[in-house]
């Protein structure tokens, strides 16, 4: 008897269902059957036709260590892991001198790192120019060919709505004033998946999955040029109508230096949180108040004795406590994570003394906890190529059983 729409239906789900909690099982790290086994409480018959079909598929392969741990009385299991060579994903980080890109695996494995520094800079006319130039010497280096990388995602500052793919402005590079991110998709046809969103999402993605910190609800700060935030509960990250929620940088501080003349701010408004809380803030008190010219941040602290830095960390605190309690009071985060360059060099002190400072000052006590991250877990590229993951999984399993 023919199977029923209805039913038919309802068994392509549950086999794309199957499929993709044996793909996300092995992304987080299943390795063999038995441990995918394990893992999903799937029968063994399930579990082992389907990674026989991934296999013949060419999505995962048999990894070098094929002798493994006991699978059983006599027996060892066969190893694997997604390939290396098929499925990969890019991310993009697109800076006003340099295009950094990153290609990865399926479980976030790194294939390849690559730097193309821009003589000329980055701006709206040679934009998609300098992006295949950079996918194609990835890929080059990699011997990859271009069709087995199947996810493009990138990484983006200023002003990004994801929803629409449309780069609506960035201050470091002047030119991109609504950007239409579709025609550069459009250039990939074979791409699974395609997605732009903020570096501050991103580098917080990067800093989750290097330090393995499983943390939900948390409020994520970068604090470098500006004030990055990202914001994320149990259902995912917070992005605003258009993508631009987490702007605190932009939040006008009351409370200025008296007799300062203003500060003003990229974005057009005087005395912004970031005109203080930000590497040209620094920069500028240090210049201010003893005469130091330095070009950035590590001139800055290589040029300032011990006596200095401390006075930089009293300057910079009440910004910081500022920041973080509207952070807290906002969001109620369970988490408060900071890190970036300009706090590079105060991390184990901010450890140490901000939480109970928060915690005083709030109106509930929050947050339960602080992290601080140091740059050498914060890549936005990494970043942005693990936003592919969960969705190209997603299609995976779609499209195997159709």
């Amino acid at each position: 008897m023919l199977m029923s729409k209805k039913i038919f239906i309802r068994h392509r789900q549950m086999k794309s269902e199957t499929l993709l909690e044996i793909l996300k099982a092995a992304a987080e790290g299943a390795s063999c059957k038995r441990e995918v086994e394990s893992r999903t409480g799937l029968s063994w018959g399930k579990v082992s036709a389907t990674v026989n079909l991934l296999l013949e598929k060419e999505i995962i392969e048999f990894s070098e260590d094929t002798a493994g741990k006991p699978a059983g009385a006599g027996r060892r299991s066969s190893r694997f892991r997604f390939s290396r060579k098929n499925f990969l994903g890019m991310g993009i980080e697109l800076q006003r001198r340099r295009i950094v890109t990153m290609l990865i695996a399926m479980d976030g494995s790194g294939i390849g790192r690559r730097v193309l520094p821009l003589d000329s800079g980055l701006n709206a006319e040679n934009l998609s120019e300098n992006v295949h130039a950079a996918f194609e010497e990835q890929i080059r280096q990699c011997g990859i060919p271009e069709g087995n990388v199947i996810a493009l995602s990138f990484s983006l500052t200023g002003a990004v709505d994801g929803f629409r793919n449309v780069w609506m402005q960035s201050s470091h590079i002047p030119s991109i004033r609504n950007y239409d991110f579709n025609a550069v998709a459009v250039e990939f046809p074979h791409l699974l998946h395609f997605s732009i969103e903020h570096d501050i999402q991103a580098r917080a993605r990067s800093v989750l999955i290097r330090k393995r910190w499983d943390d939900g609800n948390f409020v994520f700060m970068h604090i470098g040029g500006g004030v990055g935030m990202a914001v994320r509960d149990r259902t995912g990250f917070l992005y605003g109508s258009r993508g631009l929620a987490g702007e605190i940088g932009h939040i006008p501080v009351m409370n200025p230096p008296p007799g300062a003349p203003p500060r003003r701010c990229a974005c057009g408004q005087d005395n912004c949180l970031e005109t203080f809380l930000s590497d040209h803030g620094l920069l500028t008190f240090a210049r201010e108040k003893f005469g130091i010219e330095a070009e950035d941040l590590p001139a800055l602290f290589a040029a300032a004795t011990g006596e200095q830095m401390e006075e930089f960390y009293g300057y910079l605190h009440p910004y910081l406590l500022q920041a973080g309690i509207t952070a807290s009071n906002l969001f109620d985060p369970e988490t408060l994570i900071l890190g970036g360059e300009l706090l590079e060099p105060w991390l184990p002190r901010i450890e140490a003394e901000l939480l109970p400072e928060l915690r005083h000052a709030d109106w509930m006590g929050s947050p339960a906890r602080l992290r601080c991250y140091s740059m050498d877990s914060c890549d936005s590229a990494f970043g942005a190529a693990a936003n592919s993951t969960e969705p190209v999984l997603s299609r995976i399993s779609g499209e195997l059983v159709d």
